[in-house]
């Protein structure tokens, strides 16, 4: 894989970055608006307008149009929100990428929120995301993380998928077109391009401009999510339902976010050894051993200066009961804090990660994405993967052992939704 990444910056404020893999066969456009749910003045406004954006623009009036360009050479597209961003993205075999990026721009710039039917479509859409925030409610994993950040944050972090669903209705067309002119503009606009880019390689720059250079430069979202947007969190939080059978769990630490880079790759190793491998703690003791789960794995969920590791499980609701789910968890958590992590453990968590690392990146969407999320965070610090892999193998036990007694020094955030009684 060729490691060299190009940087730039258009004049209207986008920021741009490219790399060329020659030894695969596809390419991948990503196209990141620093703008997300966490923003909203009217809760559900970025997922809704993420939507709205594949409806129609002058040149493809319609979804079916923009959906037909899209099948017609073979591209993979869809788009997505957080709570601090929404991307756009497509991938193709390789000699597709400027038509990806045309259909994408064109999406982006020119979407037709004035035509006469679009204000019927607006109101449909809003019963599509609304159908799809339901569903949500139906994964008991998901909505055990809306119950977590509930707990953690403030609002608009805290903002569950009820509460979303409940606004979307006052959400009217010209909040829509007002946000769009506010954030979707060249100075919160970065695009990454990747992949097996010589049919284009020479002209990045220039078709930079011709497709995306017109876009207003607006004002940059200054809006970051630090510790201001932390609350006491409520150490234990149960709820009940009538129609499930196992408790689901969740335990949660504070994290410190993306811009802390150190923190947040040490956190990825911490997890795989703890939480996430079959050869991990809990795995061996709580699985193997005790009996007391059948799978489990952590999220790291971040943000720009917070974020947090949740430990996800769940469990017959007769060990959470009688207490044996939480005292074996808790003796592993101060077995790991009083004795460390082990050389041997150290060794294999970062050859995994390492390893899984490389073989996602030979993905070109997924090494856009890598590029785009370290344009976002450290702009002025970009870090190339065969560096980030570098500083993963340099971690030291030492180093790794003092950040675990930091983590989880706090008391456990524990969230569960179990079986009413």
């Amino acid at each position: 894989m060729d490691s060299k990444h190009n940087i730039g910056t258009l004049k209207n404020g986008i920021r741009f970055v490219y790399q060329h893999t020659p030894n695969t066969a596809s390419a991948a456009i990503l196209l990141l608006v620093r703008y997300g749910s966490g923003m909203d003045r009217i809760s559900g406004i970025a997922h809704l307008l993420e939507h709205l954006l594949f409806k129609g623009t002058k040149r493809r009036p319609k979804t079916k149009e923009i959906m037909a360009e899209f099948d017609s050479i073979g591209s993979k597209f869809n788009a997505y929100t957080t709570k601090h961003m929404t991307a756009y993205h497509a991938k193709s075999s390789y000699e597709h990428i400027e038509k990806n990026l045309d259909i994408l721009s064109d999406m982006l710039l020119n979407t037709d929120f004035y035509r006469p039917d679009f204000a019927e479509e607006f109101e449909q859409e809003k019963k599509i995301v609304v159908e799809e925030l339901k569903s949500t409610k139906d994964s008991q994993m998901r909505d055990l993380s809306d119950h977590v950040e509930k707990s953690i944050f403030k609002d608009p972090l805290g903002y569950d998928a009820d509460e979303d669903i409940a606004a979307i209705t006052r959400i009217t067309l010209e909040d829509i077109i007002s946000t769009y002119k506010q954030y979707y503009v060249g100075s919160n606009l970065i695009v990454s391009i990747s992949g097996n880019l010589s049919s284009i390689i020479n002209r990045i720059p220039t078709l930079m401009n011709e497709y995306i250079g017109s876009l207003p430069m607006g004002s940059a979202n200054t809006i970051m999510f630090d510790k201001s947007y932390q609350k006491k969190p409520i150490l234990d939080n149960t709820i009940y339902k009538p129609t499930i059978q196992k408790a689901f769990i969740s335990i949660t630490y504070p994290d410190d976010g993306y811009k802390s880079r150190l923190n947040y790759y040490q956190t990825e190793l911490v997890r795989l050894i703890f939480s996430d491998l079959t050869s991990g703690r809990l795995f061996q003791e709580m699985r193997e051993n005790k009996g007391l789960l059948y799978s489990i794995h952590s999220i790291h969920l971040c943000y720009d200066y917070i974020g947090y590791l949740s430990i996800r499980t769940s469990t017959d609701p007769k060990h959470i009961k009688d207490g044996s789910f939480f005292k074996e968890y808790d003796y592993q958590v101060k077995h790991l804090v009083d004795n460390g992590m082990t050389q041997t453990e150290l060794d294999v968590a970062k050859n995994n990660f390492s390893s899984s690392l490389l073989l996602s990146l030979e993905d070109s969407m997924t090494l856009a994405e890598y590029n785009a999320y370290e344009l976002f965070y450290h702009s002025s610090d970009f870090l190339p993967y065969n560096k980030l892999v570098q500083l993963i193998r340099d971690f030291k036990k030492d180093e790794i052992n003092t950040f675990i007694h930091n983590l989880f020094g706090t008391p456990r955030i524990t969230t569960m939704i179990q079986p009413s009684s």
